[in-house]
């Protein structure tokens, strides 16, 4: 019987790899697009983020625009032949606080989205005798600038969008009252009712006895 040997041999063969340049968007943040020149696959770090975009907080680079594509942190390498990554964004949540405004009262709404929208109830801790709550406002020697009950955009109630807190004082109003003036001898009104405001003050009254 003959044999027969083969002798196999192995080659390495070089690969060089290709180099190209990858573009950053804002992708609704704001910020001119950045290039990144001489990119390589598998070796290239990723950039860190320029962008910036209220309300919001950046969270890595993506494939695609609406976020469905691969993600990738800033920083990292580079593991995709994309020329394009768009900047992802994460919505922020605020938390909107209610002051009373005539006492150190104070009560958090649940926390809501940037985007969303904010009921502005009067809590039920929210009393003051002789005075009604008309509003809200962000100083308490404001007018009213929000009303009790109104629905409103986040952004409405923001003076400050980087702190992801609204704080709104309580506005008030005197009651308007009657005051009667009773005969104790016979439970007869002796005038006419004085109509007057709950914090109204008076030194001396004049009335005209009937």
């Amino acid at each position: 019987m003959s044999c027969f040997y083969i002798s196999l041999s192995f080659l390495s063969i070089g690969q060089t790899a290709n180099v190209y340049n990858l573009t950053y968007k804002a992708n609704g943040g704001i910020g001119n697009d950045v290039s990144q020149v001489g990119v390589i696959f598998d070796s290239t770090t990723l950039l860190n983020n320029s962008f910036t975009r209220t309300g919001y907080e950046f969270d890595g680079w993506n494939t695609k625009a609406d976020g469905s594509g691969n993600n990738y942190m800033a920083g990292s390498v580079l593991a995709t032949t994309e020329t394009i990554l768009y900047a992802n964004w994460k919505e922020l949540s605020y938390v909107v606080t209610l002051q009373h405004g005539k006492s150190d009262i104070s009560v958090d709404l649940e926390p809501v989205l940037y985007s969303g929208k904010v009921t502005l109830n009067a809590p039920s801790t929210f009393t003051y005798e002789g005075y009604t709550l008309i509003g809200w406002a962000f100083d308490e020697n404001e007018a009213v600038k929000f009303k009790v009950g109104e629905k409103y955009d986040l952004t409405e109630l923001l003076l400050n969008h980087t702190t992801k807190k609204a704080n709104l004082v309580g506005v008030w109003k005197a009651d308007t009252l009657s005051i009667s003036f009773i005969d104790t001898s016979n439970s007869k009104e002796i005038c006419d009712p004085l109509k007057t405001n709950y914090d109204e003050k008076y030194s001396s009254l004049d009335i005209s006895i009937i």
